[in-house]
């Protein structure tokens, strides 16, 4: 999974400024790449490194005890319609990956990273 520098910046709604900054210690901690864009060579290409998506994978595994502990007490039905109407909330707002109707209508959250999962921690 390769994105450029500049499409991060609207997916995590930071200032450029903060996601350069972010990027930095991601890549010194070995979990993203950067590399030039052939292209056009003042864009860098960034890619999740294997100790990236290994240490994605470690916290979407965590978040995922800490959601059912939260959530133990609602049935499947429910936790869809929480996950309906919080995609709901969060597309009013403009901040599902800047593609807010992408997730409107799915009953799991985990059907909103898509192609950005990666492939070794498929849901």
């Amino acid at each position: 999974m390769a994105t450029k520098t500049a499409s991060v910046t609207p997916r995590v709604s930071l200032d450029p400024s903060n996601v350069v900054g972010l990027l930095n210690e991601l890549e010194e901690r070995g979990l993203i790449t950067r590399r030039r864009d052939p292209a056009d060579r003042r864009r860098h290409i960034v890619e999740l490194s294997a100790a990236g998506a290994e240490e994605l994978c470690l916290a979407q595994t965590r978040l995922s005890r800490v959601e059912d502990d939260l959530l133990s007490t609602l049935t499947v039905e429910e936790r869809a319609t929480l996950y309906r109407l919080l995609a709901r909330a969060v597309a009013a707002v403009g901040a599902v990956g800047g593609k807010p109707s992408e997730c409107l209508g799915n009953d799991q959250a985990s059907a909103c990273l898509g192609e950005d999962q990666p492939p070794s921690c498929s849901a």
